[in-house]
């Protein structure tokens, strides 16, 4: 239609009033016809300019005429657009009520749900649900030793991984004689059918077992991981540990401690002992063999003696001093695969060795303070813990391999160091250097480049090593490497002098800055780091001065002093069992946050909760108090140590696992201890104040309360009389 057409169609129109109309003239509101003819014409002139539009300026057109369009409107088109493009996909969970949900979900099996628990959170939520995991624990005679609170989420899939781990799986006969029956009894059939089944489960586990009878060794293992990779051939590894026999009971039957010929070997009871036990392993010839976890290598004819005795390959550790318990993580005699990495995974392995070390230095300290009294007892107790073995031999060979755990030993050392540059000190500097810093510069300095400084001592020092052992002879020197690296031990007395500046600084970062504590989450207790936390970390340097001073006093001892290396030797022995009194003097407070004192003992402790007061400002008899945490006090003669408790439970164990973190330390003369009276809000309360913080603390009894008090105020009255 053109215009000349449009204007005699208008004037062809019956005739109306201005009033009629309203916002436009060319709307009229009570001539239907006209309305209707108007609408027809501007909507297909507005469907001519959407044709010629682009593609964005239709979709911008379309967004501002949604965003006109009233609810009841919107709600036509979606309407119109689900007729037209039908939905094919759709989440059920979202459709469904929740208990269909979940009984949709009831029917998939245990792997399937954690499976399903990866689609996204909601699924997740639905995939831990008790009522998922109850009928599943109850089937297989699993049950929660408590009952759940009504806000606890996903206990019993907690309870069903705990036992499936632990293979505690009864039968529902057996589950139905230990707690009862807890669904109607079955029928004369139905049990027949149910004997039945349990008859031939069994049958066929034995059947199995009567298949590899030959290959088994009998073992009671309570830590195993299946075989790594192996050049032997596919047979079943078995590790026995035994944590009834202590290690001067299995000096009787080694007879390595003290043992100068090898005519125990050859006694009735001990030649029994192997007979029986290599009777239980397949023979050599077959790939089977006998790794024992104790340094009875530290004698070649002892294992030599064993092998032809049981005719088996025996290999056992070499080490003398370094390494963790039983110097596992040494060198092995004979050939072929690290025997440690046969029965363990690595990760249990370090975790091993990381709890045998805190052993070995716990025992440090008692052979220090019962030594005089008791030394024949200390000498037992070494025994049984370190099985240390005291023997002397002055021949080439020991030379050698001392020299040997030396160099392989730094090799270890450096490069847990540079597990500290690359894990940590790297991310770091390059979170700093990409303007994304996690700490600043200052405490990136502060807290690594003491650490850098030995780790680049330590390097020259493994190269010169290295550079003497590949030129190995009886007439090479290693002494002169020794002496050359004393003179650089003032590194080492820099990193001790800021370490107690390192350790708060690292404490400042964590409490202030989440990133950084992110940060450590994410990379302390790994393989990298050998299951050890930073702070742990930083604690290598001082126990590898102690493997200095016992590996050169093994190479002095195993040096005849007639050779040209003898008189090197000794001047670095003595160097570094000077700096080893050193540290003992001067940094062992320091490692231990001051509570190692002469004189200092413990008088009394107690588990009390900490509270916050939510409204200070109000008269002391209407105050209200919140329960932040749980907190254990340790009091000792000068200084009260305070620290944050957790308490855990375990299935099927009525004890409970409680571990204490260390909060802080205040001297008794500093501290200040104000009762708080009884009322309707507070009971068996009282306040600890020190020069910076304060604590408000509540015991459960009465009793408990004024005894703490009683020894809290003695103690600080005899600490102030002492100052």
């Amino acid at each position: 239609m053109n215009g000349s057409d449009y204007r005699q169609s208008l004037s062809d129109a019956p005739r109306f009033d201005a009033t009629e109309t309203r916002f436009s003239a060319w709307t009229p509101v009570t001539n239907k016809a006209c309305n209707q003819q108007l609408f027809q014409e501007r909507t297909a002139l507005i469907l001519h300019w959407f044709d010629l539009w682009t593609e964005r300026q239709r979709k911008e057109f379309i967004c501002q005429l949604l965003k006109r369009c009233s609810k009841t409107q919107l709600k036509f088109t979606r309407d119109c657009l689900a007729e037209s493009v039908p939905i094919t996909r759709m989440d059920f969970t979202a459709v469904l009520p929740r208990f269909l949900s979940l009984y949709i979900m009831s029917f998939l099996s245990p792997r399937d749900i954690c499976s399903a628990a990866q689609v996204c959170w909601h699924w997740k939520f639905l995939a831990e649900q008790d009522c998922l995991w109850s009928p599943k624990c109850i089937r297989l005679g699993w049950f929660l030793p408590y009952s759940p609170s009504d806000h606890e989420y996903g206990a019993w899939k907690r309870h069903y991984v705990a036992c499936t781990a632990s293979l505690d799986i009864l039968t529902p006969r057996e589950a139905a004689g230990v707690y009862g029956t807890l669904n109607e009894s079955l029928t004369a059939p139905e049990e027949q059918q149910d004997r039945w089944r349990e008859h031939n489960i069994r049958q066929t586990i034995r059947q199995k077992v009567a298949e590899h009878k030959s290959d088994m060794l009998f073992s009671y293992s309570s830590m195993f991981t299946q075989p790594v990779k192996s050049s032997y051939s596919p047979l079943p590894h078995f590790l026995l540990v035994s944590s009834s026999v202590p290690g001067y009971e299995v000096k009787r039957y080694f007879s390595f401690m003290s043992i100068k010929t090898l005519k125990t070997l050859l006694k009735p009871g001990v030649r029994e002992f192997w007979e029986n036990l290599c009777g239980w392993v397949v023979p050599a010839s077959e790939g089977g063999s006998l790794n024992i976890f104790a340094p009875l290598a530290a004698s070649g004819r002892v294992c030599l003696k064993l092998s032809v005795l049981t005719g088996l390959n025996v290999r056992a550790p070499t080490g003398i001093c370094t390494g963790s318990y039983q110097y596992i993580l040494s060198e092995w005699s004979g050939s072929g695969e690290f025997p440690p990495l046969v029965y363990l995974h690595e990760t249990f392995l370090l975790s091993w060795c990381r709890q045998a070390e805190w052993i070995e230095e716990a025992c440090k300290h008692l052979r220090k303070q019962l030594g005089p009294q008791l030394h024949f007892l200390c000498q037992e107790i070494r025994g049984r813990i370190l099985g240390k073995s005291e023997m002397k031999t002055y021949d080439a060979d020991r030379r050698s391999a001392v020299c040997k755990e030396l160099l392989n030993s730094e090799k270890t050392y450096v490069r847990q160091l540079q597990a500290v540059a690359t894990v940590y000190y790297t991310p770091l500097r390059a979170a700093l250097d990409s303007n994304r810093a996690i700490i600043s510069s200052v405490s990136l300095i502060t807290i690594f480049c003491p650490l850098l400084d030995i780790l680049e001592t330590n390097s020259v020092f493994l190269k010169e090593l290295t550079e003497r052992w590949e030129e190995w002879g009886p007439l090479q020197c290693v002494g002169d490497v020794c002496v050359k690296f004393c003179t650089k031990l003032r590194v080492y007395t820099n990193f001790f002098n800021n370490y107690p500046t390192i350790l708060r600084s690292i404490d400042k970062c964590r409490e202030m800055l989440p990133v950084f504590r992110s940060f450590l989450k994410r990379h302390d207790r790994t393989v990298a780091t050998r299951m050890l936390s930073l702070q742990e970390m930083f604690l290598t340097p001082s126990a590898r001065v102690e493997e200095y001073v016992t590996l050169l006093q093994a190479l002095t001892l195993h040096t005849p002093s007639e050779h040209p290396d003898y008189t090197q030797l000794s001047s670095a022995f003595n160097s570094l069992l000077t700096y080893r009194c050193f540290i003992h003097k001067v940094c062992l407070k320091t490692k231990c946050s001051n509570l190692l004192e002469e004189s200092r003992y413990l008088v009394t402790t107690q588990d009390v909760a900490l509270l916050s007061c939510l409204n200070g400002d109000i008269a002391a008899s209407l105050r209200m108090y919140k329960h932040v945490s749980d907190l254990g006090l340790f009091l000792f003669n000068d200084a009260l140590v305070l620290t944050e408790r957790s308490v855990s439970n375990m299935p099927f164990c009525l004890a409970v696992n409680t571990t204490h973190t260390f909060l802080a330390s205040v001297a008794l003369h500093c501290l200040n201890l104000t009762e708080i009276t009884d009322t309707k809000y507070v009971r068996n309360a009282f306040q600890l104040e020190s020069p910076k913080r304060q604590w408000i603390c509540a015991t459960d009894r009465e009793e408990d309360k004024i005894r703490l008090l009683s020894a809290l105020r003695s103690a600080i009255n005899a600490a102030i009389t002492r100052n």
